[in-house]
């Protein structure tokens, strides 16, 4: 096969990404034109600045009767699979669905995970949410199909009469022609093609031939997508009157469906970024050949795509960012701080506009203005820096951010009437504003109070040298002699980093200048830092705190994890009656706990605790994740508003009732008969284990440490510790010459009626069999103890047969396709030859967007300590 034809093969695949490469080209091409007509750019933004307000009204009135329709629309595609849904949640999904939209083309958009919860609260199923929504597609591009078509006949039309023109009306006829040939006499060429590049479209179709719809709601779903349709027509001619000022007599209603069609081509063909960038350029060059100028063309196009596009996907913004729990909530102040430092930036080193600048010159000191285009440089400078801390949901990030937001707010209408970035500054304010419960996270105090000393130390000796050095400086140095106020404003001025109007006229007075300059920017940057460096928890516990931990798990331990609760790394939180603790470990800004509350089996009790630790943590700037929570809890946690996370199962082997007979053991029959015709054999030591069986457990353990390049890791397991594993039960197996080559050790398990092992390793170069040797042995010991259940401990990442959404979905992925986890598959792989009983283990955790940072966290709380 040629190199060409693999290439085509892999575009029609989709392996190359041609869409999203397309889009980002489109984009950038867009870009590139706006840049190069900066000018007329800026008469655009002025023409649409300067509409009046029954405009406005218009336009808002369409765009309200725009998303009417699309709800209307969601709500019969539903109904047609007889699962109706209320008008909220049509409008909720809509919206949510045009911000999504960007981003992915239409068959992702169904497939993705992201509206479980919208599914589950308008109790309808995934296939029928599914098929719903390829409905809602299918009828939406049929509309424009349908006044594409119309729209090429009434061009070949208009050639042939106004001009005379046969070409056009030939080739459309043609074209018309071939397609109804095609679709009559092929159907199963045609389908066949559908099948293969539009497979939504052929679910829709074979769905639509069946009986499984109420198929008379589907004259009124088409009816009610062309309407859709025409309003967006409507608001084109509306943005042409709005900006013309003309008439709707005036308007050339084929250059309305002109532009429609051909802006709405590459909004429907580029389904990344909706063809962003291209979409606006070709309407504009089409206004263009249409005798509009290019201000009035580019006024045209970003007003009716402010309403046709923007404002939906604003509006489902919005709707993400009231959704409890929802990435937005944390995602989008950041990137709207972000975008403010970058504007601010902007706007700073830009030219102002004149007439604006006239105006506001009669009011305001020249020295003011220059002084608040100074500020917005700076203050872009410190908000670039300030989204970064806010992602981390610092709570001092927010306070900068906000206030710089408030004053950046005021800066730009003193700057130069900069309205636009005023209003964006002040959009963000309020944003901030709406998510301020979301930022908990204190700051260093000490490093805070050190921050902000050194700051005013620096600030105090800045003043006094540079008070001092302008004051004495002779005229030489920058061509006038100051006074006494001059020299403070100045040296605030350079020390702030605001450019003042002095000259400097020799290398000293330059240098004196960068010297202020850099004393401006390390006390801005230790302030910074101080106050946006995160609050350090640091706790260590004393041997009584572990003695009363003991003794609690010792009355109420329940879980098979419970020893762990009480192991040397752990920190504890007693309940204020002393009759409960949580075990947890911190790292990365989360405090970790593992499993549940040891306290008294009582729902209430329990919520009592977790509250009171929370609170604690909440004042420690500490969020809080529950690791290993058995699935029968989760209704406990969900009642308390809480996400919860499937992260692995953890395997019940049946002891008493495991059978070595059968041909579903004949692998670990052969690996027994093997190892015990060359003299292996299994012992137990009980505790105290002696000292001399001990050295050789440490030499096993650091053989299969470091040969096979693993690492101690603890929180929900343990390490080898001398004077833990000396009080454990010891099941070593020994080989002919008495040497241990392989070990388990078992540790109290507070789970009636069952054992726990917590290591089990052996020496590197032995068969990887002397495992299954070692499990049975530990069967075996069970049935002559009866015991009933051996508990294995978890297999990480496995159990997600079909995911509930886009989180378990990654886990799942991550598990089954990213070789760092290949180790994962093998330790299941082990554990499935016991046939074991898998019970599932979950993460539960407050915000969606703390999935980002919690497995740093946990990789960070399992490290040696």
């Amino acid at each position: 096969m040629s190199a060409f034809e693999q290439i085509r093969k892999r575009l029609i695949k989709g392996t190359v990404y041609w869409r999203e490469i397309l889009s980002l080209f489109a984009l950038l091409v867009g870009l590139y034109f706006f840049r190069r007509q900066q000018a007329d750019m800026v008469l655009a933004r002025e023409l649409i600045s300067s509409l009046s307000w029954p405009y406005w009204i218009l336009l808002l009135l369409l765009f309200t009767g725009f998303v009417f329709l699309q709800s209307l629309n969601y709500r019969l595609s539903f109904a047609v699979m007889q699962s109706p849904v209320s008008w909220r949640l049509a409008l909720d999904f809509f919206l949510k669905r045009s911000v999504v939209d960007i981003f992915l083309s239409p068959e992702h958009v169904i497939a993705e995970r992201f509206f479980s919860i919208w599914r589950a609260k308008a109790d309808v199923s995934h296939t029928k949410s599914r098929f719903s929504t390829y409905l809602f597609y299918f009828f939406q591009a049929l509309a424009y199909v349908l006044i594409g078509l119309a729209t090429l006949i009434w061009w070949a039309l208009h050639q042939l009469v106004v001009y005379g023109k046969m070409l056009p009306a030939v080739g459309t006829g043609m074209l018309l022609l071939g397609l109804f040939f095609l679709f009559w006499r092929r159907p199963v060429w045609v389908y066949a093609v559908i099948s293969r590049f539009f497979p939504e479209l052929d679910i829709t179709l074979q769905e639509l031939a069946g009986n499984r719809i109420n198929r008379q709601l589907i004259q009124p779903l088409m009816l009610f997508s062309l309407i859709a349709q025409w309003l967006v027509l409507l608001m084109l001619a509306a943005a042409i009157m709005a900006i013309t000022g003309s008439g709707s007599a005036s308007i050339s209603w084929l250059d309305v469906f002109s532009a429609y069609a051909l802006g709405m081509l590459f909004f429907l063909a580029m389904p990344f970024l909706k063809g962003m960038g291209l979409v606006e350029l070709v309407m504009i060059l089409l206004f263009l050949h249409r005798q509009f100028s290019l201000p009035e063309a580019a006024a045209i196009v970003f007003l009716f795509r402010l309403i046709q596009f923007w404002l939906p996907v604003l509006g489902g913004v919005f709707n993400f960012l009231f959704t409890p729990g929802s990435l937005l909530l944390r995602i989008y102040p950041a990137f709207l701080v972000f975008l403010l430092g970058l504007i601010n930036l902007i706007s700073g080193l830009s030219p102002a506009i004149h007439w604006r600048m006239r105006l506001i010159s009669q009011y305001i000191p020249l020295s003011t203005i220059h002084a608040s285009n100074d500020f917005v440089i700076v203050t872009g400078l410190m908000l670039l820096i300030t989204s970064l801390y806010l992602l981390r949901g610092l709570r001092n990030a927010w306070i900068i951010a906000f206030t710089l937001g408030l004053l950046s707010c005021v800066a730009h209408l003193i700057k130069d009437i900069d309205y636009e970035e005023a209003l964006f500054a002040l959009f963000s304010v309020i944003v901030l504003w709406i998510t301020r419960h979301e930022y908990r996270v204190k700051s260093n105090r000490k490093i805070v109070r050190v921050g902000v000393r050194m700051a005013l130390v620096i600030l105090v000796c800045s003043l006094i040298f540079g008070v001092m050095g302008f004051y004495f400086l002779n005229e030489k140095q920058f061509g006038i002699n100051l006074n006494l106020w001059q020299s403070i404003r100045y040296t605030l001025q350079y020390f702030f980093l605001m450019n003042g109007d002095l000259q400097p006229h020799t290398r000293f007075a330059s240098g004196f200048l960068r010297v202020i300059n850099a004393l401006g920017v390390g006390s801005i940057g230790l302030l910074l830092y101080g106050l946006l460096r995160p609050f350090v928890f640091q706790r260590e516990e004393v041997e009584s705190d572990l003695q009363r931990a003991h003794a609690l798990v010792q009355q109420y331990g329940r879980s098979a994890i419970d020893y762990f609760k009480t192991y040397p790394d752990k920190l504890f939180y007693f309940a204020s009656d002393g009759h409960g603790l949580v075990s947890y470990k911190v790292g990365n800004d989360f405090a970790i706990v593992l499993g549940e509350p040891v306290c008294a089996p009582d729902d209430a009790v329990e919520m009592r605790i977790i509250a009171e630790f929370e609170q604690f943590c909440e004042e420690q700037g500490l969020k809080v994740v529950y690791y290993r929570v058995d699935e029968e809890r989760l209704p406990f946690f969900t009642q308390q508003q809480k996400k919860y996370l499937l992260i692995g199962q953890e395997a019940i082997v049946d002891a008493l009732h495991f059978s070595m007979e059968g041909k579903a053991r004949q692998n670990l029959r052969t690996a027994r008969n093997t190892l015990l015709k060359k003299g292996y054999h299994i012992e137990v030591f009980s505790p105290p284990v002696p000292g001399n069986i001990l050295q050789q457990l440490k030499a096993v353990s650091d053989d299969w440490l470091q040969k096979l390049h693993k690492q101690e890791l603890v929180f929900s397991q343990g390490m080898f510790l001398e004077e833990e594993i000396r009080e454990h039960t010891v099941l070593a197996l020994m080989d002919a010459e008495q040497r241990i080559v392989a070990f388990l050790d078992l540790i109290p398990d507070y789970r009636p009626g069952e054992v726990r092992y917590d290591l089990i390793r052996k020496l590197a170069d032995t068969p990887s069999t002397c495992m299954d040797f070692l499990m049975v042995g530990l069967i075996e010991y069970c049935q002559q103890h009866q015991i009933p259940y051996i508990n294995m401990g978890m297999a990480p990442l496995s159990g997600i047969e079909e995911p509930k959404n886009i989180q378990e979905l990654t886990i799942k992925m991550a598990y089954e396709k990213i070789r760092r986890f290949q180790h994962y598959r093998g330790l299941r792989f082990f554990k499935e030859k016991f046939d074991p009983v898998w019970e599932n283990k979950y993460l539960i955790y407050q915000h969606h967007f703390d999935l980002l940072f919690i497995p740093a966290a946990l990789n960070e709380v399992m490290k040696e300590f």
